[in-house]
């Protein structure tokens, strides 16, 4: 357990040295429909606040909040991390051409992930995994992403003559 530690340590140092840090609003969907979310006071909830974000179901009063799209529209997460029990990267490519989503902050800037579903499950050990993906999801620059973290390419498609 101390490498887990150790790395909470480390993710929390280099988040502090961050000069004029704000935190990034976060949403980690372990659903889409319907559309649920890690909410207030589960581990999902401490790593993205150790790893500098903000979840946007703070607060909620469930672990598991739902969600419409119109919602999560106003809440405007900065970056969005997806279980890949919940999609794969083409059933997000096409929410890149819904009305809502389209909409989104993460979506707009390219900032949507899917994460590996079993790590965010289960608190234990192998959040350490789950803590890496969230890291780098949130800060590229700093973070090497692990392998199991997948940006998805949410940029619209040019338009073809």
């Amino acid at each position: 357990i101390s490498w887990l530690t150790q790395k909470r340590t480390t993710v929390e140092n280099e988040i502090n040295a961050l000069e004029d840090h704000q935190p990034l609003s976060t949403a980690v969907l372990f659903s889409l429909n319907p559309l649920t979310l890690a909410g207030a006071n589960t581990f999902i909830d401490e790593l993205i606040s150790l790893s500098g974000g903000s979840n946007i179901s703070k607060d909620s009063s469930s672990h598991t909040p739902t969600l419409s799209p119109e919602a999560l529209l106003q809440k405007q997460p900065e970056v969005i991390l997806i279980s890949a029990e919940a999609a794969n990267a083409d059933d997000i490519k096409e929410l890149t051409r819904d009305p809502i989503w389209s909409q989104l902050s993460a979506f707009k800037n390219n900032r949507v992930y899917l994460v590996d579903g079993d790590n965010l499950k289960i608190p234990g050990p192998r959040q350490v995994f789950t803590l890496e993906q969230i890291a780098a999801a949130l800060h590229p620059t700093i973070f090497t992403p692990p392998h199991q973290l997948k940006q998805v390419n949410t940029r619209p498609e040019p338009q073809r003559p």
